[in-house]
């Protein structure tokens, strides 16, 4: 019975192994014409490889959720675990785990902390799965009696298991602990960075990027043993080093063969920061292609296809960027802008009506002034008429200058979309009075010589001397 249940307790780890049993050849023996009941240890071989298939189920739909969830198909991963039904405890833990950490992922971090307070996860035995993720969620809801405590129980249980002794988690509790200025400097006081190597030598790299340090390491890395450099994440990290520093050259050369989406996403940059927005966005589009859900390629390609009038492609990259619900109307307002640019006018008025409403008339002006051109392209006067008159009344001179002519001209709407020159014969005033011109001097036509009209002067002015 006890190799019984060592052979279950392998085989349920390694149940991706076994192979699927049918059940149905377990409960009764047949020979010939005659039927026979099965033996007592037939039943619980039965019993045995049908808890096993159980699990393995259970494994292989958890590992599937695991997968969309490490290559950032959340809302997939998402749906899956809500509509699973499993009763299994376990599975129950692993799925609430998990919610856990796609909320935390998504930045909803009060919805992560109350998957791991269920009661489910209050058992003892997996505190160590569970720690990390509630101390972090504390610390980001600015509870930090309450983080520090769990910080304190959970480094305790979990030391074995961290390779860098928990100098990261441990710098981002002092970090909000503490209320010390040089706080950031604090971790590289007592290292010098070339004699560390392996997961020490990435970690303080890291920490030096996020905490703005740059300087620390990077007049030490002539010290460095240039074996370290075969490693392409420690190159990754240090191109990044130098890019955060200015050093753009630097940068390039250290992640130049890279193929990884950060090494991709600096590139862009470098390119971004030259105005060589082909190769910028080539290099984003690199980056979004080996990370299908990089928000940091989005959020730079949606400019770049402004830029590069590529309208289509700006509206796919704004429905795959993750934003905040406080900044659904902002989103809403770009992609009407792109399907204005791509002459769209009714998909962006259907956008731009959403958020009208959604707004409840507080929109900004941005969206009054997308709103009257729409109407304008629609030729529906009355609602541009509207949206130019509250254009107008922040400040907008353009439409101001619109809403006089839409009140002047008759059918306006329909006028701006005639082919035919509204006058025949168009004087370019502008140009007119602008350009060059040659002067030539007046040149004066002398009548009375002055010389004469001196001398009549003379004489009248004698004889009135005379006279007296």
């Amino acid at each position: 019975m006890k190799r019984l249940l060592v052979i279950y307790f392998l085989l349920l780890n390694f149940s991706a192994l076994a192979l699927d049993i049918n059940k149905n050849d377990f409960f009764i023996e047949q020979r010939g014409h005659f039927k026979y009941p099965a033996f007592d240890t037939d039943l619980v071989e039965q019993d045995f490889y049908r808890k096993l298939n159980h699990n393995k189920r259970i494994t292989t739909h958890l590992g599937k959720i695991k997968f969309y969830i490490i290559n950032g198909n959340l809302e997939k991963a998402k749906m899956m675990l809500l509509q699973d039904q499993t009763p299994d405890k376990y599975a129950q833990i692993i799925k609430f785990r998990y919610l856990s950490i796609i909320y935390f992922i998504q930045g909803n971090y009060e919805r992560s902390l109350e998957y791991l307070s269920k009661k489910e996860m209050k058992t003892l035995s997996y505190t160590k799965n569970l720690c990390l993720l509630r101390s972090l969620n504390l610390l980001i809801l600015d509870k930090a009696s309450d983080a520090s405590k769990q910080w304190g129980r959970c480094i305790d249980a979990t030391l074995d298991q961290s390779s860098t002794d928990h100098i990261w988690m441990s710098t981002l509790v002092n970090l909000k602990l503490r209320k010390n200025k040089d706080a950031t400097k604090i971790p590289f006081k007592s290292i010098n960075i070339e004699n560390e190597k392996g997961a020490y030598l990435k970690l303080f790299l890291k920490l030096s990027l996020y905490l703005g340090q740059q300087n620390k390491i990077l007049k030490r890395l002539k010290f460095l043993n240039e074996d370290v450099y075969t490693d392409p994440e420690i190159r990754e990290l240090v191109g990044m080093l130098y890019y955060r520093e200015g050093e753009l050259v630097k940068s390039y050369h250290f992640i130049e063969d890279l193929k990884s989406p950060n090494s991709q996403n600096i590139k862009g940059n470098i390119f971004l920061a030259q105005k060589k927005y082909e190769l910028a966005y080539a290099q984003f589009k690199l980056a979004l292609k080996r990370k299908i859900n990089s928000q940091n390629s989005l959020e730079r390609m949606i400019p770049l296809a402004w830029i590069l009038q590529q309208w289509d492609d700006g509206i796919d990259y704004l429905e795959q960027l993750d934003t905040k619900e406080k900044d659904k109307f902002t989103k809403l307002t770009i992609k009407a802008a792109l399907k204005t640019q791509k002459k769209d006018f009714t998909g962006a008025t259907k956008d731009l009506n959403k958020i009208i409403y959604g707004s409840r008339n507080a929109q900004s002006s941005e969206v009054n002034q997308l709103m009257t051109y729409n109407s304008l392209m629609l030729k529906n006067k009355d609602t541009a008429e509207t949206f130019a008159d509250l254009s107008c009344k922040n400040n907008d001179g353009i439409n101001c200058w619109l809403q006089f002519h839409l009140q002047s001209w008759e059918n306006f709407t329909m006028t701006i979309h005639r082919d035919e020159k509204v006058h025949q014969e168009k004087v370019d005033i502008i140009n007119e009075y602008t350009q060059n011109f040659e002067s030539s001097p007046l040149e004066e036509e002398i009548f009375v010589s002055q010389r004469d009209i001196e001398e009549l002067d003379n004489n009248l002015i004698q004889l009135v001397n005379e006279e007296k």
